[in-house]
């Protein structure tokens, strides 16, 4: 199974450039299963890792003893491990979602506060299954029919290939205990139900269910892969410096309007676009003057021929120094990474996102003021930011949302655009300060 999980991660390049992993850890079959072959590979790629495990506040004693398990497995094995409290039943309620919604947003949240390059969670084919129907059950589109991805942003599910009875195989072959978490009994939660009701009796009559399952999940995923090659040149086509042209992106066929308009939601929405998302934007689209609400604060608009996403979000001023690497700096509008690499790792990464580190000192982050001007050739010429971001056809509302790195007076970085000369890495620069950037999704950029 380690072979087959190794593929996974390979075929999907989800340890590419990583060099630390959080590990989201419920102490079930499967979480175990993955911590415990991302330690057999720990050595391969060389990454380090942490565990993260969530109490959701719903299980009392139980919920209790799940997370001492996770510890001392964690302890026991050299890995630091964090534990999250939250009341989710509360949670849910302050929301209006449902406790299932909740608990997930709390879990990714929890994940995402650690600093680190990749998030694994011990999603599995059987996983992706019961997702499918869930999603198929709800309406979907073919993408949601092809269950979870093996990928998305900085999450990746090295398991995804895997099925649940291999997963169990393997802890009993290891001689690896783990918990159960009780509620996965009760079919008053969805995926349960389609577990327990759906599935089950399914296999009885229908034993290879997961493998034609996962004839389909391919299958799905390459026609998948290949609209959005047609999607992406599609938005090309269609892009201005305030908008996309709505006569370009109605002149596709359907099918490829759709996967354009879910490649432009699914930056921006807190969770993936559905079927009904993309149908209300074509709506607006075919209307020509329009705006549909998609999203808390986040609107489809379009308006004299052009269609972007907008945000009612007021545009507040942030200022942070940058001290102690490596370090994380939270915004309004986007989580900034900064941590110094050598040269060895220098084409691991985008150069625009590389600064010298002998030329960079008191480093603040902010976004734009009026007067900034960037330094573009090594001569000294400058220009002023608002007429770079003009010529790089950076649309103006989303300008004040990009963040700038100045180093004293002088600009040194800005998100999108780059390093400037003074602080671009040379031939013999040796040390580097890598600047990652992760966009919060409900931002317009």
């Amino acid at each position: 199974m380690t072979c087959k999980v190794l593929r996974t991660i390979e075929q999907n390049k989800m340890l590419d450039g990583v060099r630390s992993v959080c590990v989201g850890v419920s102490g079930g079959a499967d979480s175990i299963c993955l911590l415990d072959i991302l330690l057999q590979l720990q050595d391969r790629f060389g990454y380090t890792l942490q565990v993260v495990h969530v109490n959701h506040g719903l299980r009392g004693e139980e919920a209790e003893r799940d997370a001492a398990f996770v510890q001392a497995f964690c302890e026991d094995r050299g890995v630091l491990f964090h534990l999250v409290k939250a009341d989710v039943a509360s949670l849910a309620k302050t929301q209006k979602c449902s406790i299932e919604a909740c608990g997930r947003a709390v879990r990714y949240q929890a994940f995402e506060s650690i600093f680190c390059d990749a998030i694994a969670v011990a999603h599995t084919r059987t996983d992706s299954m019961e997702t499918a129907l869930f999603n198929l059950f709800r309406g979907s589109s073919l993408r949601g029919a092809a269950g979870i991805p093996a990928k998305r942003g900085k999450v990746i599910r090295p398991l995804i290939d895997c099925t649940r009875s291999e997963v169990e195989a393997y802890l009993l072959e290891h001689g690896l205990t783990h918990v159960r978490d009780s509620s996965n009994s009760s079919n008053e939660y969805s995926r349960n139900f389609i577990r327990n009701r759906v599935l089950e009796p399914a296999r009885s009559r229908f034993p290879a269910v997961e493998d034609a399952f996962a004839r389909f999940r391919n299958e799905a995923l390459q026609i998948i892969d290949f609209m959005d090659l047609y999607a992406d040149s599609l938005l090309k086509e269609a892009y201005t410096e305030d908008g996309h042209q709505a006569e370009v992106l109605l002149s596709a066929h359907p099918a490829v309007l759709h996967a354009a308009l879910r490649i432009l939601l699914d930056d921006f929405m807190e969770k993936q676009p559905e079927q009904k998302h993309i149908l209300l934007c074509e709506e607006a689209l075919r209307n020509g003057n329009d705006r549909v609400s998609i999203g808390t604060n986040l609107f489809f608009t379009v308006r004299q021929g052009l269609a972007y996403l907008e945000s009612d979000e007021a545009i507040a001023p942030f200022s942070a120094e940058v001290m102690g690497l490596p370090v994380q700096i939270e915004t309004p509008f986007g989580r900034y990474r900064f941590r110094l690499i050598q040269k060895d790792q220098f084409k691991q990464h985008a150069k625009r996102d590389l600064l010298d580190i002998s030329a960079a000192s008191g480093l603040l982050l902010r976004n734009r003021k009026a007067g900034d001007r960037f330094c573009f050739d090594p001569a000294g010429h400058s220009k002023t930011l608002k007429k770079l971001m003009n010529e790089k056809k950076i649309p103006s509302h989303t300008r004040d949302r990009l963040a700038v790195l100045c180093c004293g007076n002088s600009v040194a970085w800005v998100e999108t655009i780059g390093a400037s000369a003074a602080f671009r890495i040379k031939d013999g620069t040796q040390t580097a300060l890598l600047i990652e950037t992760e966009r919060k999704r409900n931002n317009v950029i």
